[in-house]
């Protein structure tokens, strides 16, 4: 995609071409008077749609065809940022706003007096290494450089004409949000850590960077006592945000779990750790999930009487049997759906049940008889809703006649 002033130059050096031509034939005398009047009439023809097409171009953000480093200097030299739309050419959104949101006026009033603007393919030139350097992933993306080369903001995605939002006042949010950041961050480095300024910088950097905001969030409660920990306004900081097994301060309440009971009392821990491993499985159980890690969480949760646990490993356990087609194992399952009568609810029997999706598929006949035989076992336990669901899975696994 060319740059508007790209284009205006090429223009303008046809519009040279003529002219020099325009005044060799007036200041040859031999020309007829005829002819002098055509070519202007001709130039004329030819100034006035490029005219008006470059007052046009001339309204929206003009981009420069400098290299990145000689943006860096010019920028500094003029007290502004780089602005960089990064781009490729198979992203149709990319190429909308190239055509209709940059050229309008107030894109350009408000980018030219601020920014030193660059358009760049990431596929080629100088775009792979900005890609690498910036973390650009999403097109398009928007990047805002300070003059030292340093990242001052991201925003990505497109907005059309007809959008509730305008893309000046998408940079603006943008700005808006990286100044915060900024500051909050300041007082955070300073030493000013509280669980007040640490939620306001995670949740603003998790609309540009939720890698970091990840790692701030855990290097903050990671850092706490577990006394501090279980005071209201940070558990519910904890609650709300930590939601991976692996998170280093997840770990310090499995592993210290006893304590939090004592403070936050038995329910809300069990609550918290069975859900974190609840959304974890049903986020991930048809990616590769650490399904013997936290098998092995859940079997000790269930020694130290987390009733919850049990349906939720024997769903995880019906889950990695049928995933990896371990078909050695479908003993298991066999096994498990013969215990199911001896969970607490329908709730819990169905989350197990649902499990058994694609289970004809690694089960020989004999087996998938014996799974039908323990459901309708099951289903007579079962209310109507329930007895329903479970009939539609054994019409599946029953072996056709």
């Amino acid at each position: 995609m060319k740059s508007n002033i790209q284009i205006s130059c090429n223009r303008y050096k046809y519009c040279c071409v003529v002219f020099v031509l325009l005044l060799k034939m007036i200041f040859n005398r031999n020309c007829m008077k005829k002819k002098i009047i055509f070519l202007i009439f001709s130039l004329f023809n030819i100034l006035l749609p490029i005219m008006a097409q470059d007052s046009i171009s001339n309204r929206g953000i003009l981009f420069e065809d400098i290299s990145f480093k000689e943006a860096l200097a010019k920028a500094k030299a003029e007290g502004k940022k780089v602005f960089i739309d990064c781009y490729t050419q198979t992203c149709g959104p990319c190429k909308y706003m190239m055509k209709n949101i940059f050229p309008l006026q107030e894109c350009g009033d408000y980018f030219n007096p601020k920014f030193v603007s660059l358009t760049r393919d990431m596929d080629v030139g100088e775009g792979p290494e900005l890609g690498k350097k910036y973390k650009v992933g999403i097109y398009p993306t928007f990047l805002i450089i300070n003059p030292d080369g340093t990242l001052f903001c991201k925003e990505m995605g497109a907005v059309r004409l007809n959008s509730n939002i305008t893309f000046v006042e998408k940079i603006e949010n943008a700005i808006q949000r990286a100044t915060e950041i900024n500051e909050l961050e300041k007082k955070y480095n300073s030493g000013e850590k509280n669980t007040v300024l640490v939620r306001k910088l995670v949740d603003l950097l998790k609309v540009s960077d939720f890698q970091k905001a990840d790692t701030v969030l855990n290097q903050y409660l990671s850092s706490l006592s577990i006394e501090e920990l279980c005071k209201d306004d940070t558990w519910n900081m904890f609650s709300s945000e930590i939601n991976s097994p692996d998170s280093p301060v997840f770990r310090k309440l499995l592993a210290n779990r006893a304590h939090f009971e004592k403070l936050l009392g038995k329910d809300r821990v069990e609550g918290k750790i069975i859900s974190t491993y609840q959304n974890e499985f049903n986020m991930c159980k048809m990616l590769d999930m650490h399904f013997d890690q936290r098998i092995a969480d859940l079997k000790d949760l269930e020694k130290n009487g987390y009733s919850q646990a049990l349906a939720l490993r024997e769903s995880m356990t019906l889950r990695w049997i049928i995933n990896e087609k371990q078909v050695n194992r479908i003993g298991e399952i066999l096994s498990i759906l013969q215990k199911l009568k001896s969970l607490p609810s329908d709730a819990e029997r169905m989350a197990v049940i649902k499990e058994l999706n694609s289970f004809e598929r690694v089960a020989n006949i004999a087996q998938r008889n014996k799974a039908c035989t323990e459901l309708r076992n099951i289903q007579k336990l079962m209310d109507e809703k329930s007895a329903r669901a479970i009939e539609r899975f054994i019409t599946r696994i029953l072996p056709k006649k």
